[in-house]
């Protein structure tokens, strides 16, 4: 499966507010109406994300390293990850961009860096 066919499956399964908005007084003859439909993707992306986090803190604190807990750490994974990739893919498509847009991006921004040699490094625009 290709991200872009990951993509349209899985918009399939949306299931939140696509018409939120904000109207601003720009000044007092002019409002302008800004859509925030990427809103909720945005904020259940960081919570999903957090979730991953949680499972494998817990894995941690619980101090349990055996076979039976480390392959219930990495089913409990592999679904919080799909959860990840859901919002993430949501919130892409709410910018209007492709799954694929957005690997082909990160490779070209991280092929730029190692050949400039700044991969390990702080700051976005490195």
């Amino acid at each position: 499966m290709t991200f872009n066919e990951y993509q349209k499956q899985a918009g399939n399964f949306a299931s939140y507010p696509t018409d939120a908005l904000i109207e601003v007084d720009a000044d007092e003859a002019h409002e302008t109406t800004y859509f925030l439909n990427w809103l909720y993707p945005a904020l259940a992306l960081a919570e999903e994300a957090g979730e991953v986090s949680g499972k494998l803190a817990k894995f941690i604190r619980k101090n349990n390293y055996s076979v039976e807990a480390q392959n219930q750490l990495r089913s409990d994974v592999l679904k919080e990850l799909g959860d990840v990739l859901w919002q993430l893919t949501a919130l892409a498509g709410e910018f209007g961009f492709s799954m694929e847009d957005v690997a082909r991006e990160n490779i070209t921004k991280l092929q730029d860096r190692k050949q400039r040699g700044v991969i390990v490094g702080e700051g976005d625009n490195r």
